[in-house]
């Protein structure tokens, strides 16, 4: 594959944990936990090293730790967090601004491979029309089967279907500026209700959130659908979701419980490795 088809990315590692996740555990960045004697972030940082449409990589968060802890560091680009979400998304922007488009991924996905990433890119380059559309994975909740059944699941419910939210978007790196309405405030607002519907609903704006109080919880007329429509409209960018069917893209970890589900799996997964059985068989 030529160099110009390749999407350079951006690996938002600047999240905090603030509860203990474990015993023993601190608050410290979710990017660094430890999984397996690993830090977190070398899952994700394995899976992308083997999608062959990902080029440059650049890890946003704390710089030095960041530098200390991966596998091959001179391999990646690095640049500090820019202390909220929304803060680290806009340095991501601005470091490949050049770019034609950005692939963004969290930290915190342990169970992370290649193949939901080589997925979605795959199916985000079918859907493209223009350069004024995010991108955005989700996974619909009768996914999770296997081992992944007992994964804790935070949903979005809708008239039709009822969807997790998955951590890969691909985007411009102009989509925000010029006269858009999406700030790095709402921005926030918006990754930090991404698993609380109504939340959701007012950082799009009191009007929609209203309609949801009054339509959505009561008698559940809106469909995924018209509520994308509804956030395009106001942000003047197309929300694309792309579905995918790898329910490990929505385990990330914020929770006790997560981070056990997360454990427990990887050790499966290197338990069956060793005595020669499929991934996740169970």
């Amino acid at each position: 594959m030529s160099d110009a088809k390749k999407v350079n990315t951006v690996v938002l590692a600047g999240g905090i944990n603030r509860i203990t996740l474990f015993d023993g555990a601190a608050p410290s960045y979710k990017a660094l936990l430890p999984f397996a004697g690993r830090p977190c972030i070398q899952y994700v940082l394995d899976a992308l090293k083997t999608v062959p449409e990902t080029a440059r990589v650049c890890l946003v968060g704390p710089v030095e730790e960041l530098r200390r802890a991966v596998e091959e560091p001179d391999r990646y680009e690095y640049v500090p967090d820019g202390r909220t979400f929304g803060g680290s998304v806009f340095r991501g922007l601005e470091h490949f601004r050049d770019s034609a488009e950005i692939l963004f991924v969290t930290a915190d996905l342990p169970l992370l491979t290649s193949s939901p990433i080589a997925g979605f890119l795959d199916l985000c380059h079918r859907k493209k029309k223009n350069g004024r559309q995010l991108f955005f994975s989700v996974v619909d909740r009768l996914h999770f089967t296997g081992p992944y059944r007992e994964a804790p699941k935070r949903c979005s419910r809708f008239r039709d279907m009822t969807v997790c939210h998955g951590n890969l978007a691909l985007l411009h790196p102009g989509i925000f500026e010029g006269k858009g309405p999406i700030s790095r405030d709402r921005l926030d607002s918006i990754y930090r209700n991404r698993k609380k519907t109504l939340q959701t609903c007012w950082a799009f704006g009191w009007p929609f959130a209203l309609g949801y109080l009054l339509g959505g919880s009561m008698l559940r007329l809106f469909t995924l659908d018209q509520v994308l429509r509804t956030a395009s409209n106001r942000f003047k960018v197309e929300l694309v979701p792309v579905f995918l069917y790898d329910p490990e893209i929505a385990v990330d970890v914020d929770e006790p419980a997560d981070y056990e589900f997360a454990r427990h799996l990887l050790e499966s997964r290197a338990e069956a490795k060793m005595n020669g059985k499929p991934r996740d068989s169970q």
